[in-house]
């Protein structure tokens, strides 16, 4: 952030079972004190098959977790970073519970995520969708999300189906991929985080993000030109 001037950057997403409130408040306010308005604080309760196979930890009653987690945050004492304004927060949230905690703050967003795969041909496309999807699949939360939205348990196929992988993911040309990002827009969402598909980890993905950018009508703002030297 100290390298730029209007980049806003969010923790996302930031699992509240590795980090205690306090320090998660603390930090917050800290980089609003530095950067103000340029930070976004996305907090998640993870999933239950990481934090029982991964940490060693436990996941009952999440909800009541999540509630209890950001009451210790407000108890924070307003003597760390006086003046320092609260970064917004964003709560991670598949089922109707959390969203209903989501929107029960002051001035809620609606921020959505939207997957694209771009770029080669639509058959390599595909392959990164199922890639993509699969991962989810290991999640129950996501599933029960799925089963909600009209899918069965014929879409929850290794990598899921065409049909499953085809609604979530936006494919096709980078025109076909806006399409999929600004539906979300036009459904009420107030932004949408969008998330390239790549073949691994490393993949470069700022050629996709730049002929998604063109496809969305995006430009960085012009920047003033450096004042000529003195002789």
């Amino acid at each position: 952030m100290a390298a730029t001037e209007r980049l806003v950057v969010a923790t996302g997403i930031a699992n509240i079972h590795a980090r205690i409130p306090s320090a998660a408040e603390t930090g917050g306010r800290i980089l609003s004190a530095l950067h103000p308005g340029r930070s976004v604080l996305g907090l998640g309760i993870s999933h239950a098959g990481f934090m029982k196979h991964a940490t060693g930890g436990t996941y009952v009653k999440q909800l009541s977790m999540m509630r209890s987690y950001l009451e210790r945050m407000d108890a924070v004492s307003p003597a760390i970073e006086p003046g320092a304004a609260r970064p917004a927060r964003l709560l991670a949230a598949v089922g109707p519970k959390m969203i209903e905690l989501s929107g029960s703050g002051a001035d809620p967003w609606i921020v959505s995520e939207q997957a694209v795969a771009i770029g080669e041909d639509r058959e390599d496309q595909l392959r990164r969708a199922h890639a993509h999807i699969g991962m989810y699949l290991q999640a129950p939360n996501y599933r029960n999300s799925w089963l909600r939205q009209g899918f069965d348990e014929t879409d929850f196929v290794p990598g899921g189906s065409d049909r499953l992988v085809r609604a979530l993911v936006g494919m096709g040309s980078a025109e076909d991929a806006a399409a999929a990002v600004t539906a979300h827009l036009y459904a009420g969402a107030d932004h949408v985080v969008v998330q390239i598909l790549g073949d691994t980890d490393v993949t470069d993905l700022r050629p996709y993000l730049r002929e998604l950018a063109a496809a969305l009508n995006l430009q960085a703002p012009a920047q003033p030109r450096p004042a000529a030297p003195k002789n």
